[in-house]
């Protein structure tokens, strides 16, 4: 048995894994395939910022459907493949035609203050698609965020990176940033002097919180 899974992100990946643990062992032999255009750390699933929270309820019927992509579109058809899995996001419209299949564009912030420990998240998607959070991780904070259906940009905003980071200090006033840039042609002259007052400065916020 051959299986074909369509995506790298987290849902095709964990598909892989969960078809993998039930079935290894009573279907032989079992091969399983993953196809995607970009993996890790290029996907979508990269920069999700993982919140774990209720989900939208759909009360229809679930419908399952397999159908080989067109000619545009991966050649799974000669692969010997006796399963396909779509697992490619929103991505899918380009394999299976979905009218209702819309976009919906994120960004974050990675930064590191690893004295937050607790998530904060506003309750409500406004209007503009911002939605406001702040969740630790094992190495980094993230900031989020924004959720702009029907735009399909997928590079950085600065319009929308600097709201982010704006909703984030009124959440969090501890998210300090020591800003030391603008030496212009003067950076190997002044250098050491501007690190000294940067370090300064983050004594400052060190005693602030407790760490001195």
């Amino acid at each position: 048995m051959k299986v074909c899974i369509i995506g790298a992100g987290v849902i095709g990946l964990s598909t892989a894994q969960s078809i993998y643990q039930h079935f290894h062992d009573r279907v032989s032999p079992l091969t399983i395939e993953v196809y995607a255009d970009v993996f890790t750390p290029l996907t979508t699933s990269d920069g999700a910022a993982g919140l774990w929270q209720p989900y939208g309820n759909d009360e229809r019927n679930v419908e399952e459907i397999v159908q080989l992509p067109p000619q545009n579109g991966l050649q799974l058809a000669d692969s010997g493949a006796d399963v396909v899995i779509n697992c490619s996001g929103v991505r899918s419209g380009d394999l299976q035609p979905d009218p209702e299949l819309r976009p919906a564009r994120g960004q974050i912030i990675k930064v590191d203050a690893p004295w937050i420990k607790h998530w904060i998240c506003t309750p409500n998607l406004s209007s503009s698609g911002n939605l406001s959070y702040i969740i630790p991780g094992s190495h980094l904070v993230t900031v989020g965020g924004v959720y702009q259906v029907d735009n399909w940009d997928l590079q950085n905003s600065s319009v929308d990176h600097e709201r982010i980071w704006e909703d984030a200090c009124k959440l969090e006033p501890s998210l300090k940033v020591i800003h030391n840039y603008g030496h212009g042609g003067f950076g190997l002259t002044i250098h050491r002097g501007c690190a000294e007052e940067a370090a300064r400065l983050f004594g400052q916020i060190l005693e602030q919180k407790g760490k001195l």
